[in-house]
C-alpha cells in the first residue's frame, strides 16, 4: 500500500490548518478540479477554524469552531442538491462554544465530543436530533476518555472511534477510545499491536470495517512515523452482547412521545430500563384473601348475631318436663333388651304401640323411676325411643 499526492487544477484553496473535507459523489477525486461556489442569501457562517463538518442525506452540517479567540456553538447546514444557500438552525440548550472537537452522524443524530474554549478542555458527549432540533447531553457509562482537543474520529456501524489529541498541560495522546451508541458505553483498548505515536491534528477515515490513520503533529517530541499509514481492522474487536429491548406498552409509547427538552438522555434511558425491569422481573404471588363481612351485613336483621345456647341444667329441666308431660311414670318400668332396641326403626305413637307382657313379682321391692344423670347429656327424642310401660 502506498500514498500518492494528487495534482489538481481550478480554484485551488489556499494553505490552511484545521480545515475539513468531505467525499461527496466522487467530486474532486474524479475531476481533480476545484470549483468555488457562490452562495446565495444573506446568511453566511463566520470565518473559522477548528469546526466540525458532517454530511447526512445530502445535507452538510457545520458546527462550532473559533476565530481570533472567539469560540462558536452555532450550527449551519447546506443542502448540496438545492440552490447553494446556507441556513442556520436556532436552539436554546446546546453545548458550550468550542473548537477542536469531533462530530459524527448515526441514523438521525449528530454526536459532538471533546474540544476546547481556550480556557479548559472538554470530554462531554452531546447528541443533536436532526429531525426535532433538540440537543441532549449524554451521561454515558464505562471508562470515559480524558478531556482533549485536536483528536480524530471515524464511524463504523454504531461505534465512534476516537484517537489521539492534546490533553491537559499540552500532553500529546495516542490512546484509542470507542463509544458504542446502542449500548451507551465507552471502551478503551490495550495491546492492539503497533500504534501511532502520540499526536494531535491527525486524520482518521473508515473504509468499511478498516480504520486508516495518517499525519498529525507533536509539539513535544519528533514524530518518526509521521509519514506512515496505520490500519486497524475493527472486526477483531469484540463487544459485549447487548440486552434485547423490551416492547413498550401503550402507556410507554405515549410517554416516549412527549418532548425531552428538559430531560437528559441518561434520565430517559433510566426510565426505559426501569420499565424493562418492571415488565420482565418476577412478581410475588398474592394469595386471595377471604372476603370479610361488611358493616351493614352485621347489622342486618335477617343476619343477626347467633343466640346463646341454654346451659346444661336448663336442658335437663326442659327434658324432664317434656317426659312427664307425655307420660306418667308407673311403679314398674319395663326394660327392652338391646336386640329389640336396635331393630326398632323409629318410635311409634302411643296409640299404635303393642303392650308387652309384664311379669309382676310381689316380692320385688318398690323402686322410683330412674331420672337422667345431671352429668349426662340429654338425648334428643327424635333419635332414641322413649321408655315404654
Amino acid at each position: 500500500m502506498s500514498a500518492n499526492s494528487i495534482s489538481t487544477t481550478g480554484d485551488v484553496p489556499s494553505s490552511r490548518i484545521s480545515s475539513t473535507i468531505l467525499y461527496i459523489n466522487g467530486h474532486i477525486l474524479h475531476t481533480k478540479q476545484w470549483n468555488r461556489l457562490t452562495m446565495e442569501g444573506a446568511i453566511q457562517p463566520t470565518e473559522r477554524s477548528g469546526h466540525s463538518c458532517v454530511i447526512h442525506e445530502g445535507i452538510i452540517y457545520i458546527w462550532g469552531g473559533q476565530r481570533d479567540g472567539r469560540y462558536f456553538n452555532d450550527l449551519f447546514l447546506f443542502n448540496i442538491s438545492s440552490v447553494p444557500r446556507w441556513e442556520q438552525l436556532n436552539y436554546d440548550t446546546c453545548p458550550e462554544p468550542r473548537a477542536g472537537h469531533i462530530s459524527a452522524v448515526y441514523k438521525d443524530k449528530m454526536f459532538i465530543f471533546g474540544g476546547t474554549n481556550g480556557n479548559k478542555l472538554f470530554n462531554d458527549l452531546w447528541s443533536f436530533d436532526l429531525q426535532t432540533g433538540i440537543w441532549v447531553k449524554i451521561e454515558a457509562e464505562g471508562i470515559i476518555p480524558v478531556a482533549r482537543e485536536g483528536c480524530a474520529s471515524a464511524m463504523v456501524d454504531d461505534v465512534i472511534y476516537i484517537l489521539g489529541g492534546k490533553g491537559e498541560n499540552g500532553v500529546e495522546l495516542n490512546d484509542l477510545c470507542a463509544y458504542k451508541i446502542n449500548g451507551r458505553r465507552w471502551f478503551t483498548f490495550q495491546n492492539m499491536g503497533p500504534q501511532p505515536s502520540p499526536r494531535h491534528g491527525l486524520t482518521m477515515s473508515a473504509i468499511r470495517e478498516r480504520l486508516f490513520v495518517i499525519g498529525g503533529d507533536n509539539e513535544i517530541s519528533k514524530m518518526e512515523d509521521g509519514s506512515l499509514v496505520y490500519i486497524l481492522d475493527s472486526t477483531k474487536i469484540k463487544y459485549p452482547v447487548e440486552l434485547p429491548a423490551a416492547q413498550p406498552s401503550i402507556e410507554e409509547k405515549n410517554t416516549s412521545q412527549q418532548p425531552m427538552e428538559n430531560t437528559t438522555e441518561t434520565q430517559y434511558y433510566q426510565q426505559q430500563q426501569q420499565q424493562y425491569q418492571q415488565q420482565y422481573s418476577p412478581q410475588p404471588y398474592h394469595h386471595q384473601q377471604q372476603t370479610q363481612p361488611s358493616y351493614n351485613s352485621l347489622h342486618d336483621p335477617s343476619q343477626s348475631y347467633p343466640q346463646p345456647q341454654p346451659s346444661l341444667s336448663q336442658q335437663q329441666q326442659v327434658y324432664s318436663q317434656q317426659t312427664h308431660r307425655s307420660q306418667q311414670p308407673t311403679k314398674y318400668q319395663t326394660q327392652y333388651n338391646s336386640a329389640q332396641r336396635s331393630t326398632q326403626p323409629s318410635p311409634q305413637p302411643p296409640s299404635q304401640r303393642s303392650s308387652p307382657k309384664m311379669t309382676l313379682d310381689p316380692t320385688a321391692p318398690y323402686s322410683e323411676p330412674q331420672q337422667p344423670s345431671p352429668t349426662s347429656t340429654p338425648r334428643h327424642r327424635s333419635y332414641y325411643p322413649e321408655t315404654q310401660v
